[in-house]
C-alpha cells in the first residue's frame, strides 16, 4: 500500500529547535527508501510518499529516520 506523510515544523514535534531548512530536502531524501518520493509543498513543508508499506512494523523505522532528519 501507499502512505503519504506530511513533514515540516508544524507537523513534527521536536524536543529542540528544528535544523535549518537549507539542507532539509536532502536530509529527507537520504532517509527514505529508493522507491519513495519527497516533494516540497512550499516553504518548509514536504510530502513524503511511502510505497509498499505492509504494516506498522514497516513504517516505524522510516518515521523514526524522518523525525531524526527534521529534528536532528
Amino acid at each position: 500500500s501507499v502512505l503519504a506523510v506530511l513533514v515540516g515544523p508544524q507537523t513534527v514535534a521536536c524536543d529542540r529547535r528544528i535544523k535549518g531548512n537549507g539542507s532539509l530536502p536532502q536530509r529527507l531524501s537520504q532517509v527514505v527508501r529508493s522507491g519513495d518520493t519527497v516533494a516540497r509543498l512550499g516553504g518548509d513543508e514536504f510530502l513524503v510518499i511511502l510505497e509498499g508499506i505492509g504494516s506498522e512494523d514497516d513504517l516505524d523505522p522510516i518515521l523514526s529516520r524522518l523525525h531524526a532528519a527534521v529534528c536532528g
